[in-house]
């Protein structure tokens, strides 16, 4: 995998990746034992490692969350730490604002490895009470 270090996000960005990244940890199943590993698409196309601050933010419900520039695999190959311990590996963004509250992010799912399938998900997410949600997603592309 490639990753490097992100660019510094606002804030609000970062508020926006945790709660999508948990949205889709949660909807693969994970649970708190799992290893899980990170990634953050920038514009572009680029991918980066989540700031500390993020992957920490992470760890308070998945403590062995990691950069995904620590593991390895995905795809056609299972994903593993560099450990070599079994992990998910979640990538996401980049996050694109409709308004002062409201905002998209694409996501691939957490994933296991092991096959090539692809199933893009854009959420919605939107800020009530000083906290984001996710509040609608629709499928982009699925094979």
């Amino acid at each position: 995998m490639t990753s490097h270090d992100a660019p510094s996000k606002p804030p609000r960005d970062e508020a926006v990746l945790e709660v999508v990244f948990l949205h889709e940890l949660r909807a693969a199943g994970a649970t708190a034992k799992d290893h899980v590993c990170l990634r953050v698409r920038g514009p572009g196309g680029a991918t980066f490692d989540p700031s500390r601050a993020l992957i920490a933010a992470i760890q308070k419900t998945y403590p062995s969350a990691i950069a995904a520039s620590e593991c390895s695999g995905g795809g056609p190959r299972p994903v593993q730490t560099k450990a070599g311990a079994a992990a998910l590996i979640c990538d996401i963004g980049p996050v694109i604002w409709d308004g002062a509250e409201v905002a998209r992010v694409e996501g691939g799912g957490a994933s296991r490895g092991g096959a090539m399938e692809i199933r893009e998900v854009e959420y919605r997410v939107e800020g009530q009470g000083g906290a984001f949600r996710v509040t609608a997603d629709r499928v982009l592309r699925q094979n």
